[in-house]
């Protein structure tokens, strides 16, 4: 099953690198747009909010991703577990 995943990463990973991070932060507890926004800008990638805006609701539209009353979680227990492994 892992296997599985770090294949659908790797191609997540072509089109946007981005995309694996903002999985990792949801995984280690960063839930809100605005905090995922804030991550990218302390590490020196400022990102625009439209940009962000179309990574998350691609992770939605693929269901790795929910958006929740607490915030955005990964939908797949799985996925989530390898995320937090894979700091």
């Amino acid at each position: 099953m892992k296997a599985l995943f770090e294949k659908e990463l790797s191609e997540l990973d072509k089109r946007s690198k981005r995309y694996r991070i903002i999985l990792k932060l949801i995984a280690s507890g960063v839930k809100n747009w605005s905090n995922i926004k804030r991550y990218f800008n302390s590490v020196g990638d400022h990102i625009s909010d439209s940009r962000l805006s179309s990574l998350i609701n691609n992770l939605e539209k693929m269901s790795l991703i929910e958006k929740t009353e607490e915030g955005y979680k990964i939908t797949d227990v799985v996925l989530s577990k390898i995320m937090s492994e894979n700091k």
